[in-house]
């Protein structure tokens, strides 16, 4: 299923305590952060991490990205 489709099949009614859509949106926005902000610059001039499509769930960094992402399964 596309993210598009995902998106679309969350509920589009909103209450003030519930906004289904845009709690997948600002996943979808912190999982995209997260990728990028693992860049490490190393003591020896290596690198690791950055913009790879990769998350690491284990790492304190992502708390809760994991279960956000399931949280807009449908």
């Amino acid at each position: 299923m596309s993210v598009i489709e995902l998106y679309e099949n969350l509920a589009p009614h909103t209450t003030p305590a519930s906004n289904p859509r845009a709690s997948f949106a600002g996943c979808l926005v912190r999982t995209a952060g997260h990728d990028f902000m693992d860049f490490r610059m190393h003591p020896d001039n290596t690198t690791t991490g950055g913009m790879d499509a990769c998350i690491n769930f284990n790492d304190p960094d992502n708390a809760g990205l994991k279960e956000c992402l399931q949280a807009t399964n449908v």
